[in-house]
């Protein structure tokens, strides 16, 4: 996705975060890239962890995994790592869109200091045990009250990055009216040329504007829009998996199960049931 970034003014931000919180923050694009983050060391625990490739490439799918889940909820979302550290991430949304994630973390509290132990010993053979244990003094300690309450700022943060455009798409009223349009009307047909006559435009213009400014195809835009939706669906309600397909506009629930798979990785009923 095209985004243009203020990067002086997010991490004039962050850093205002951190002298109140004393909590690290950093900020991702949807695909997971660093943009920015302060302080840039991370607490000597993850350091230590970290050293080990396959300790890297954990904390790596630990976050990717967080990411999945607020990209399908679009809601922030607290989880214990697979260090056993709090962890928090926050969507950047606007128009529906997710553009990126803000996150703060490696934290402890009273109720999970047993967890880390117990995850810290399930990892004897990525790191030395005792010696990872001698350095959880460097993780934050904080109560579950000051947690949540970090996290919802840290809302009003996102809200802010998007409200002042410190984080924005670079995409045209055209562009915008577009996906408007389309996350309202999941559940119908959606052809490019319905799309078209909606904005008064030519099908030619309507390919040309998401090629260009939101580099990707206007039925690829659609169906990934239709799976985001039902990833959501899956997640906040109790409805079937055959309902689901209908109301994010698969008339084949075989084909939406099929096309889930293949973007998630997973079947429709094993990605509820994981989380």
């Amino acid at each position: 996705m095209n985004i243009k970034i203020d990067k002086k003014s997010l991490e004039e931000i962050i850093q205002n975060f951190y002298l109140v919180t004393r909590l690290k923050v950093t900020i991702y694009t949807v695909d997971h890239q660093v943009i920015v983050e302060y302080p840039v060391r991370n607490c000597k625990l993850c350091d230590f962890i970290h050293m080990s490739e396959i300790g890297g490439k954990l904390c790596v799918e630990s976050n990717k995994e967080a990411f999945r889940h607020v990209l399908a909820t679009t809601n922030a979302y607290v989880y214990v790592c697979y260090a056993g550290l709090i962890e928090v991430v926050v969507p950047l949304v606007k128009n529906n869109t997710i553009l990126g994630y803000a996150m703060f973390g490696q934290i402890v509290s009273d109720k999970t200091k047993k967890e880390v132990q117990e995850r810290l010993k399930s990892l004897s053979n990525v790191v030395d045990y005792e010696k990872a244990m001698s350095l959880l003094y460097s993780v934050s300690y904080h109560s579950k009250a000051f947690i949540d309450s970090s996290a919802s700022i840290l809302e009003l943060c996102a809200k802010c990055f998007i409200s002042e455009e410190i984080i924005d798409t670079r995409a045209s009223i055209i562009a915008n009216r577009a996906i408007d349009y389309i996350n309202e009307n999941l559940s119908s047909r959606l052809s490019a040329e319905q799309i078209a006559d909606y904005l008064k435009i030519s099908r030619t213009h309507l390919y040309n504007v998401f090629q260009n400014e939101l580099n990707i195809g206007i039925s690829q835009y659609v169906k990934e829009a239709r799976l985001k939706k039902a990833a959501s669906l899956l997640l906040t309600t109790s409805l079937s998996i055959k309902e689901i397909s209908y109301q994010v506009g698969f008339s084949d629930a075989n084909v939406f199960i099929k096309n889930f798979k293949h973007r998630y990785n997973t079947t429709p009923k094993n990605y509820r049931e994981s989380f």
